[in-house]
């Protein structure tokens, strides 16, 4: 299925799109068309493969200059946001804000290098993705949650730059073997935190060292995939302004709600 792009000429004061259960729609439709198109949906879309071709001359666009939110499920076959492009979210929209994907099976890699104000990523159940190559251009995110990533290996340049993070999270990534030393000292403003399960190649949980330094922000914690612990860190009784706490010997079954809420 095709969809005629001169027919969403009219639809230039449209703010948000929704496409759900389209499974032979195998191309979008051009929304440079669309100035003021702010939200996108797009789930159940088994044909495509990637959000935007690339023209003939190889130079590519953004997929929207004014998308601010782009929301992705259940994509079977999509591998790339834009043809000949890296996974970036600078391919996507200069102004986006918002990025989630989710059940992704054919996506390998993100690359975040080039600068893009981007608020918030979410990447769940995607069970190709091998390694984020480098988030140092997202200096203003305040969201990072990966979960149920099963093949992820590496996440590059994570303490670089993520200065701002108010909400992390990395749970059931079964291949992830290291994370940075100090990993918290980074975190100045954390509000929540969940982390585990990870590889057994890890050679210990990571460390929670320089955690009370989150005294006055940190509300929410989460710790799975602890089994060798044999009693509770004392760094945690440091975290005055805690309200919810879950430590799990063995491992996530269900997302609590503040992991899936900005």
């Amino acid at each position: 299925m095709a969809i005629d792009i001169g027919k969403w000429t009219p639809l230039d004061k449209i703010l948000s799109i929704t496409l759900s259960d389209c499974m032979s729609c195998f191309s979008l439709p051009t929304l440079e068309h669309l100035p003021h198109l702010r939200d996108l949906v797009l789930e159940d879309m088994d044909s495509l493969t990637c959000l935007k071709n690339s023209n003939a001359s190889g130079s590519t666009k953004h997929l929207s200059p004014s998308l601010r939110s782009l929301q992705l499920f259940s994509m079977k076959r999509l591998e790339k946001w834009i043809d000949g492009a890296p996974n970036s979210s600078k391919m996507v929209s200069p102004v986006l804000e918002k990025l989630v994907i989710i059940d992704f099976p054919k996506i390998i890699l993100l690359d975040e290098f080039h600068p893009h104000p981007i608020v918030s990523l979410e990447i769940i159940h995607c069970t190709g993705l091998v390694s984020i190559k480098s988030i140092q251009g997202l200096t203003s995110l305040e969201n990072l949650s990966i979960n149920d990533s099963p093949s992820l290996s590496e996440i590059t340049n994570l303490t670089n730059q993520c200065h701002s993070l108010k909400i992390f999270h990395i749970t059931n990534c079964g291949k992830l073997t290291s994370l940075p030393q100090k990993m918290i000292d980074c975190f100045a403003f954390l509000n929540k935190l969940a982390l585990g399960v990870f590889s057994e190649e890890l050679n210990s949980f990571p460390s929670l060292q320089g955690i009370e330094k989150l005294r006055n922000h940190l509300h929410a914690l989460a710790l799975y995939g602890v089994d060798q612990w044999e009693s509770i860190p004392e760094e945690i009784q440091h975290l005055t302004s805690l309200s919810w706490l879950r430590i799990d010997g063995f491992g996530i079954q269900e997302l609590p709600m503040w992991l899936t809420t900005m």
